[in-house]
């Protein structure tokens, strides 16, 4: 029986990877002065968290804690969140994510600044529709492989923005092929994976068009995996020096993005999915 441990908010952080959009190298402004740095992700059933901070010249950063932030909902219903463990919380759950709904951050800085993104979780959540994984001869005492053999379709009520991403536990890339209009597919004869990692699972998001753009990003794949979960550090060293072309910040950099989620362990048996 393969160990498994439910996926966490982090996780998804370090994981959530693919595909290649390019980044532009150009001087950025926080190379004379601090940059206010925003990223926060939302899902259902999971407490809104966002992290701000001030990035520097050279990697360096801050936390901000002088600041207003607040999640707005549709019928304009603004809550205000709490600054607790080195992040702004909605601590009583105040704001329930649902499916297709859209929801605006709003931050105010002590000096007057005012940042503004906002986000459409997508509509419904994509599901393995053929899902198998049959471990074959190991490799080595440390790498062992499988034959792994996924499809999904996408649901009807998401829109052409959405992004289907398949994320394995041990955070290895699988690359996924559309087969058709509305059809995905990830297979491998010879998926390999590490015998001493913590938890096996396989997870697939769908995800609004903003947390996309982020997570295809290369360079955050290679320094999210060498640095291990600490994310926000990683972010703040890659902001110190470039700009990048898929930050939804308004008088910021960063991203403020959503999605929905469906995990199955590797005997098949689906051990969480959005609501």
């Amino acid at each position: 029986m393969y160990k498994i441990r439910i996926y966490s908010f982090y996780t998804l952080l370090v994981l959530l990877l693919m595909s290649c959009t390019r980044v532009s190298e150009e001087t950025a402004p926080w190379e004379l002065e601090a940059f206010p740095v925003v990223y926060s992700i939302i899902t259902p059933d999971s407490v809104i968290c966002v992290h701000l901070t001030s990035a520097f010249a050279g990697g360096k950063k801050q936390e901000i804690k002088d600041a207003r932030v607040c999640i707005i909902e549709e019928d304009d219903n603004s809550t205000e969140l709490t600054w607790q463990d080195s992040v702004f919380q909605d601590l009583h759950g105040a704001v329930r994510v649902e499916r297709g709904k859209t929801y605006k951050l709003k931050i105010e800085l002590s000096d007057g600044i005012e940042l503004t993104a906002e986000t459409t979780v997508p509509n419904e959540v994509a599901v393995f529709s053929e899902f198998s994984f049959i471990p074959l001869k190991a490799i080595s005492s440390y790498q062992l492989s499988a034959y792994f053999t996924s499809k999904w379709t996408i649901p009807t009520a998401n829109t052409a923005s959405d992004n289907y991403i398949i994320l394995p536990s041990w955070n290895w890339e699988i690359n996924a092929i559309k087969t058709s209009d509305v059809d995905y597919e990830a297979n491998s004869t010879r998926l390999i994976y590490p015998s001493d990692a913590p938890e096996y699972y396989i997870s697939l998001y769908t995800t609004d068009i903003w947390l996309s753009r982020f997570l295809i990003n290369k360079t955050y794949q290679a320094n999210a995996l060498t640095n291990g979960s600490d994310i926000i550090s990683v972010i703040a060293t890659e902001f110190s020096g470039l700009l990048p072309n898929f930050s939804n910040i308004e008088n910021g950099v960063g991203m403020f993005g959503s999605y929905l989620l469906h995990v199955r362990d590797l005997e098949g048996n689906i051990i969480k999915q959005s609501k």
